[in-house]
């Protein structure tokens, strides 16, 4: 997944009103974040966002693909930008918070479904055996 020489830089200046933008080099490409929130991917000179129910069918009336972090393995999460809305700021940085909401929201909803606690199945329980004594 390499970079495409200036894509990185002209992400980061698109994207600079991006609420704490930071962009971490991985894997040949690179991560996308706000607020410490992972929202995009940059690799194979292409730019992929976080989708969700919210933003899922601008996607795909744009023919987006799916990112591939692995040959044969597609994301269901992640997916191409159009090249035509990269291109333009204002489109581009509007994708890029509905990206960040996305993102958000599976953050939150990961957080809850751990912190709910599971309720046992009382055959797991350990079993408490009655005391016999000693018979006389």
């Amino acid at each position: 997944m390499p970079l495409a020489p200036g894509l990185l830089e002209q992400v980061a200046a698109q994207l600079a009103h991006v609420p704490e933008l930071s962009v971490r080099r991985m894997f040949g490409g690179a991560g996308l974040y706000s607020a410490g929130v992972f929202f995009g991917v940059i690799a194979d000179g292409a730019v992929f966002f976080r989708v969700d129910d919210g933003n899922r069918e601008e996607f795909a009336r744009a023919g987006a693909a799916a990112f591939e972090p692995v040959l044969g393995k597609l994301s269901t999460t992640y997916f191409q930008v159009p090249e035509e809305v990269v291109a333009q700021p204002g489109p581009f940085a509007a994708w890029a918070l509905k990206a960040i909401t996305a993102a958000r929201a599976a953050k939150a909803g990961k957080a809850q479904r751990a912190s709910r606690q599971k309720v046992p199945h009382p055959r797991s329980q350990p079993t408490q055996r009655a005391s016999m004594g000693r018979i006389r």
